[in-house]
């Protein structure tokens, strides 16, 4: 089963988190590191952007609203996919 777009992961019950990626250097200088981080609501992003848009495609569209960086890092978590992998397993987790 793949997920590649917002709907496919809206339908999995995905969460999403966004962490800015903005380093402690800024060419021969050191600056501050930025470390915002925010969970996503996936349902804007699914009004905004559409069910088809790429996952991949989104940490591009992405800015840090406290630094102004484009470097993101985007983390999905997919509850639904962890519960029925473990389920396979069975109850000790060994199948």
């Amino acid at each position: 089963m793949k997920i590649e777009t917002l709907g496919d992961a809206w339908y999995h019950d995905a969460t999403l988190w966004m962490a800015c990626a903005y380093g402690k250097r800024e060419g021969l200088k050191t600056i501050r590191e930025c470390w915002f981080r925010k969970e996503l609501d996936l349902e804007t992003l699914i009004c905004t952007r559409g069910r088809d848009f790429p996952l991949a495609m989104l940490a591009t569209r992405l800015r840090c609203p406290r630094c102004g960086s484009r470097k993101i890092r985007v983390v999905w978590n997919f509850p639904a996919l962890d519960k029925r992998g473990a389920a396979a397993l069975g109850p000790r987790g060994r199948g």
